[in-house]
């Protein structure tokens, strides 16, 4: 969105005094986050040499994990970084790599780079697990539900929350499978191959229905050579 839709969305919400009165601190952000995401890059580069254990929460928001070095752009982090971009991190420093609802927000390219990133700076052994809505459930909700409002069901899911894409198991799989992760499998809400990744789904607990229409993938960074997947028949 550029300046001028800013400013408009902002005189349409707020009226143009307030627009006005804001505007002083809105020039400031850009800056201020500029200079965030520097000292975050050079504190990421930094990773992986004092840590005993490395986890890594994606896209944090509001739920900060404790015990994990959790990373944002806009809220509150240890790190504030774009993870559109080339993350600032060291190869193979990190135990395990956790996101929940981050990708569906991200062109499907971004995702595909993002994922190649975790699986660069996983250790070998390494986990990730990445929790975002599931495109087949809420599909399958859809043609199930005769009543009205199936459709507004379905099209909150796919564009609600700024969401730009949504993931059945077979595509986001491959993501991970063309990255290099191995052992790339399903996996249920808050239950994990590996222990600090298990009970990560806060916003499932206690939502049996949420939990349903949503897509949990773990896999592992190769071990070994030997423990990577086979190249491809040309």
């Amino acid at each position: 969105m550029n300046i001028l839709a800013r400013f408009r969305r902002s005189v349409a919400h707020r009226g143009l005094g307030k627009t006005l009165l804001h505007l002083p601190r809105a020039a400031l952000r850009p800056l201020v986050l500029g200079v965030r995401m520097q000292q975050s890059a050079t504190r990421a580069r930094k990773l992986g040499h004092t840590e005993e254990r490395l986890l890594l929460h994606l896209g944090s928001g509001t739920e900060r994990l404790r015990g994990w070095v959790n990373v944002d752009l806009y809220f509150p982090a240890e790190l504030c970084l774009d993870v559109t971009k080339p993350l600032p991190i060291p190869d193979a420093c990190a135990d395990a790599i956790y996101s929940q609802h981050l990708i569906e927000h991200l062109e499907k390219e971004a995702t595909v780079r993002l994922v190649g990133e975790c699986a660069r700076v996983l250790k070998p052994g390494g986990w990730l697990r990445i929790t975002t809505p599931d495109l087949e459930a809420h599909v399958r909700e859809y043609l199930d539900d005769v009543e009205a409002g199936a459709a507004d069901a379905l099209n909150a899911a796919m564009r609600a929350h700024d969401h730009i894409y949504l993931y059945d198991l077979a595509t986001l799989a491959g993501i991970f499978a063309q990255a290099g992760l191995v052992e790339v499998a399903r996996s249920e809400p808050q239950v994990s191959r590996y222990l600090f990744l298990s009970g990560r789904e806060s916003r499932l607990v206690k939502a049996e229905r949420q939990a349903a229409l949503n897509l949990i993938v773990e896999g592992r960074r190769p071990v070994a050579m030997s423990d990577a997947p086979a190249a491809e028949p040309c």
